[in-house]
């Protein structure tokens, strides 16, 4: 989880007269540079992890808007990996096929059982541990919490997102603070 936190002190007389009025402005103009770089980090994250659709990505990541109250704005992703049939999986004569992270590969001694799908939401994609026919370990693609933190290597979305925010948020905050009538 990525927070983008700007805080204020109003010390001076005259700013305490608008200081509801400046937090508002505050908290409008990190909503408002917030989602466009929240637009730009789902892209990212899309074509980062060779996502087939771009639901993928929407359907497990969110946001926390900023308040007056607590002036962040936080993008959030969920922590659980995601399932390779989103890259698509195919079973193939050597295993399961399919690319993650734009990397095609076959997965050497996997498997698909559709009766054990419904268990740990894999899709019944299996890969074997050893030579033997036990243990398994379900198959998964990317995790988008990682890569939103820049846990995995190669992640390019905190450069992203801390680029994004030095370019935008002042001119957006500017905005919604000119339009407070003094």
């Amino acid at each position: 989880m990525a927070d983008f936190v700007f805080s204020a002190k109003f010390t001076s007389k005259g700013m305490q007269t608008y200081r509801k009025q400046i937090t508002y402005a505050i908290s409008g103009g990190l909503n408002d540079a917030g989602r466009k770089i929240f637009t730009q980090v789902r892209r990212q994250l899309r074509d980062q992890t060779g996502a087939k659709k771009y639901s993928t990505i929407t359907s497990r990541t969110w946001v926390r808007s900023s308040t007056p109250l607590t002036l962040a704005y936080a993008i959030c992703a969920n922590p659980y990996p995601v399932d390779i049939a989103e890259f698509g999986a195919a079973v193939v004569s050597r295993g399961i096929s399919a690319s993650p992270w734009q990397n095609g590969r076959v997965f050497a001694q996997s498997f698909q059982n559709l009766k054990w799908a419904k268990f740990g939401n894999t899709g019944g994609y299996f890969q074997r541990l050893g030579p033997s026919r036990f243990p398994i370990r379900p198959l998964h693609g990317p995790n988008l919490g990682k890569e939103l933190m820049g846990l995995t290597p190669g992640s390019e979305v905190p450069q992203l997102v801390v680029a994004q925010a030095i370019a935008m948020l002042p001119s957006a905050i500017a905005v919604r603070v000119n339009r407070i009538k003094l």
